[in-house]
């Protein structure tokens, strides 16, 4: 099983291809890492003990019984990005807590093992001494997996609700010596707009309402989701309330969200300039990742991840190939690639590095 611990998302994978990914404000109630990361790999373990073949092993257990078996049965390999939370005085402090939530909330658990950027796992102890070494390990865990098939010289593009990776492939390995996030920024590796969180106001000036350019307000009344969900890129989810102002992931409350970013209410925000100013700001986004794939070290092929790929569309040039790990891996797998790429990576007798 694998784990990739989020400031915003908890996500698990198993090497089954059971997934589950869901939103936890984690720099809101640190307290309730442990609790959550409890029930999502339990729920994760009761998937794979209900699947035919596993049940049928487990026969002489109930599910419950037979999740707690394979728990205790299997590795738990970690990997994480939480650390960055501000609820955390340090990167190093973060690595710390959320290692040591792990091994909190699941005790009985098999060999638990945390990934780090250098390519190996190690016990929280080493966690503890070292842990620089796995703060926001996640994309290195990716890259490591998917490099072992992409074509030489590729590049993995995982757009997710934050950041945007950009992670040079080549024979089998991945080719970059960064192993920070403050590395990868030097080198244009991690462009810090996503296809969720990003605020409004970090990635335009100005939005185009009604044949003007209005500037926008500095505030994070809006999200690079809500654009998404207005175009109907992301679904909505009534229950899902981790928004600039809290009220639901709809497309109604979305717009009101964009509106207030110049000063309006709903009521005089129509659809059609909602839908206008999300493209503006979307083509925004994408200029942005666009021009950093521009600068990337030399490349034949594309292998790209995470949800906000739609943001790319038809922006592959014709002599590039391109891998899609929606379709390799399916949609419910590409979107916690990580956590499945470190439970694969775990599974193996030696791990890439």
């Amino acid at each position: 099983m694998g784990l990739d611990i989020g400031g915003a998302n908890l996500k698990a994978a198993d090497t089954l291809g059971h997934s589950i990914d869901r939103p936890f404000a984690l720099w809101r109630t640190p307290e309730r890492l442990a609790g959550q990361l409890r029930e999502l790999v339990h729920k994760l373990a009761t998937q794979a003990a209900s699947a035919p073949g596993v049940a049928a092993a487990e026969s002489a257990f109930d599910h419950a019984d037979g999740a707690d078996g394979l728990l205790k049965e299997s590795d738990l390999a970690v990997t994480m990005t939480g650390e960055l939370a501000d609820c955390f005085a340090s990167a190093a402090e973060g690595v710390r807590f959320i290692a040591k939530a792990v091994c909190t909330a699941l005790p009985d658990h098999g060999r638990i093992s945390f990934y780090g950027v250098d390519g190996r796992f190690a016990s929280l102890a080493e966690v503890c001494a070292d842990p620089h070494r796995f703060a926001a390990s996640n994309w290195h865990a990716l890259a490591a997996f998917v490099a072992n098939e992409a074509p030489p010289q590729s590049l993995l593009i995982d757009i997710g609700s934050t950041t945007c990776d950009l992670i040079s492939l080549d024979a089998g390995r991945v080719n970059t010596a960064s192993q920070s996030d403050f590395d990868r920024l030097c080198h244009h590796e991690l462009v810090y707009v996503g296809f969720g969180r990003t605020p409004v106001c970090a990635v335009v000036d100005d939005l185009p309402i009604a044949g003007r350019t209005v500037p926008v307000m500095n505030e994070v009344f809006a999200t690079t989701g809500d654009c998404a969900l207005i175009l109907g890129l992301e679904p909505e989810d009534v229950r899902d309330t981790h928004t600039a102002d809290g009220r639901p992931r709809t497309v109604a409350a979305a717009s009101a969200r964009l509106a207030r970013m110049v000063g309006l209410d709903a009521d005089r925000f129509p659809a059609e300039t909602a839908l206008r100013c999300s493209r503006h700001v979307l083509a925004a986004v994408r200029r942005r990742i666009l021009a950093a794939i521009d600068a990337a070290p030399p490349h034949r092929h594309w292998v790209l991840s995470g949800h906000g790929q739609a943001l790319l569309g038809d922006a592959r040039p014709d002599s590039l190939t391109a891998t899609d790990l929606r379709d390799t891996l399916g949609p419910e797998l590409s979107r916690v690639a990580p956590a499945y790429a470190v439970a694969r990576l775990r599974s193996e007798p030696h791990p890439r590095s």
